[in-house]
């Protein structure tokens, strides 16, 4: 995903596309002697292109060349351009995009990239709706392989999304889970003050109801206003690392192999911001994944 309109990435943003960048080499080279059609997925593929407030803060040298113009200089490389320069190529390169501009910028690449052009092909829709085409039952995926890139604005991801990916049984899913930024936000100290649309917006990424049933406790801590026998209700005991262990575990129910930990990104602060997780329907994919995460930098834990 690029958030160069109306968003900056950081660090953990240089982070994150490396382990991309990192799995698809591997994976390229992984199906370059195997007869499988192949494809990269990019869901929120964004413009290409992902911004950065601070470029002095950013190492220089991380990816390709930026690009020339001093007025884009805040510029570097998403993960579709990141997925256009893997050598050996994927057989298609799928980039998703519901914001008609951002659709327009992606067009762009087929000209930067004019050796891929005829191998790009840009949906302009919703990305639950494409991947749920794409992923339709119907659809045979015996002799096809793809990587899907799952870097959401927030949470648009619908679980049924998921569910849809694990079933093909040959989608390897990299997917960039809203835990501080998403989740955690949403979870009030009482769940009785989470708005319907947001308690919906929860369950719908899950899965399931039973979040609340993980995330809160009932209550033993009666003040001195409280009656004896008052139902004090129930109280938060959400934590990052809970909510990502839920997820994992709901994560395994769709897919047959799961990286057991992911990859948490942290802001400056070491505050979580999100849980790159990735699933696959070959054990390999996980090993050679569970590699590139141990990797680690300041950015993570």
């Amino acid at each position: 995903m690029s958030n160069s309109i109306g968003g900056f990435g950081g660090r953990w943003t240089l982070d994150k596309l490396e382990c991309v960048r990192l799995y698809l080499a591997a994976y390229a080279k992984v199906m370059m002697n195997q007869n499988f059609k192949t494809a990269y997925i990019d869901a929120f593929a964004g413009t290409g292109y992902t911004r950065f407030k601070n470029e002095k803060s950013i190492p220089a040298g991380v990816f390709e060349q930026e690009m020339a113009e001093p007025e884009a200089e805040d510029f570097r490389q998403g993960s579709a351009q990141i997925a256009l320069g893997i050598e050996p190529p994927f057989g298609k390169y799928i980039f998703i995009e519901k914001d008609r501009k951002r659709a327009h910028e992606l067009e762009k690449l087929k000209e930067k990239f004019p050796q891929r052009a005829a191998s790009i092909k840009i949906e302009v829709g919703d990305a639950n709706a494409e991947l749920a085409r794409l992923c339709d039952p119907k659809m045979k995926w015996g002799g096809r392989r793809a990587v899907l890139f799952l870097d959401p604005y927030g949470m648009q991801v619908d679980w049924s999304t998921i569910e849809g990916a694990g079933r093909t049984k040959n989608i390897d899913m990299l997917f960039l889970f809203p835990l501080g930024m998403g989740v955690m936000r949403l979870l009030r100290r009482d769940p009785v003050q989470i708005p319907p649309e947001n308690a919906q917006c929860l369950t719908k990424l899950f899965g399931t109801p039973d979040w609340q049933k993980e995330f809160y406790v009932d209550n033993d801590q009666p003040s001195i206003f409280d009656d004896p026998g008052t139902d004090l209700g129930r109280v938060k005991a959400a934590t990052p690392e809970k909510v990502a262990n839920f997820w994992l575990k709901r994560l395994g129910d769709a897919f047959e192999h799961v990286s057991p930990k992911g990859r948490v990104l942290c802001n400056s602060k070491n505050s979580p911001l999100y849980l790159l997780c990735f699933a696959a329907g070959n054990p390999k994919g996980v090993t050679i994944m569970n590699s590139i995460f141990k990797k680690s930098t300041n950015t993570t834990r």
